[in-house]
């Protein structure tokens, strides 16, 4: 006991702490160096990674570019600003002449034509070039729009009712015209069928957002457009268009669609001809009629003057009985 009190009593007496600042081991210099150099490593290590990722991001492009150049000739050319029309001559056929034409049948009743992917390519070189764009060609009015822009053409292909009433030829060159104006989205359209097979068709709603999208780009007051349904096409009359007689309808789905009563042109048409044949009938009756009558009295009168002289063809009266 008294042992561990005399060791208790010299603690005491020391006053020294059981852990001083004295008894701290401070770094040594070299430590110190040791790990400035090891977070140097690793700042160089993620530089290095840095650099390594924007070098392999760069012959990625380089690599990417190569591929897009072996399709596309204008990659690295700068871009142009779209502020006119763009004019490109193509030459241009009817749309049965395309290979594949049982893919592109359904599009002969369209306002739609098929372009070589060269023009698309040409677009790309342009900033600011909306789509879907808009089309003219060399004395047409309709404006078309792009079904799709096909790699192994060269020529513009028209629908071919389209081609062949504008009087083009085949093979021939034509200016093609994309236009920087287009015409303002359509808010109200009035609708007027043409055939009765119209209100055979369920959800007319459904039917004609996805046939104008498919087969329309812009409508023109009263023109007259067919679409087509099961083995056979419908034709509509465009009464009303709003904002303006001109417009495009690439957003159907916000239109108004007011469709109007059907007025059948070939009962309209059958009356006029059967008033007409009438007419022409009694016309001809009555010139019949007049004719027999001349006739008659030109034989009567005939008659008449021509008969032959026979003599003593008078009455005889005996004067006496013997």
């Amino acid at each position: 006991m008294s042992e561990f009190n005399d060791t208790y009593t010299d603690s005491e007496d020391d006053h020294s702490p059981l852990f001083s600042l004295d008894n701290h081991i401070e770094p040594s210099p070299d430590a110190d160096e040791q790990n400035i150099e090891t977070n140097a490593f690793d700042d160089n290590s993620n530089q290095f990674n840095v650099n390594n990722q924007i070098e392999e991001e760069i012959t990625n492009f380089q690599n990417t570019n190569s591929q897009l150049r072996s399709y596309q000739d204008n990659v690295d050319l700068p871009t142009k600003d779209f502020i006119e029309n763009i004019e490109k001559v193509y030459q241009c056929l009817p749309l049965i002449f395309i290979e594949n034409y049982e893919k592109f049948k359904m599009y002969e009743n369209s306002k739609k034509i098929i372009a070589p992917q060269s023009l698309l390519y040409e677009l790309s070189s342009y900033k600011d070039v909306p789509f879907p764009i808009f089309v003219k060609l060399s004395n047409c009015e309709t404006l078309f729009g792009i079904i799709d822009y096909v790699p192994y053409i060269d020529h513009i292909y028209i629908p071919t009712k389209v081609f062949y009433n504008n009087g083009w030829e085949e093979g021939a060159p034509n200016m093609l015209t994309i236009l920087k104006n287009i015409p303002p989205p359509a808010t109200k359209i009035g609708l007027k069928p043409l055939d009765e097979s119209f209100y055979d068709i369920k959800d007319i709603k459904t039917y004609l957002e996805i046939m104008f999208k498919k087969m329309i780009l812009s409508l023109t007051i009263d023109e007259i457009i067919e679409l087509p349904y099961l083995d056979r096409s419908i034709q509509f009359q465009i009464k009303t268009l709003e904002p303006e007689p001109v417009v495009s309808v690439h957003d159907i789905e916000e239109v108004e669609i007011d469709l109007l009563p059907m007025v059948e042109p070939a009962t309209e048409s059958n009356t006029d001809e059967a008033e007409i044949e009438n007419q022409q009938s009694n016309n001809i009756s009555n010139l019949n009629t007049n004719s027999s009558r001349f006739n008659e009295s030109r034989e009567s009168n005939q008659s008449d003057d021509t008969q032959p002289f026979v003599p003593f063809s008078g009455v005889g009266h005996k004067l006496g009985s013997k």
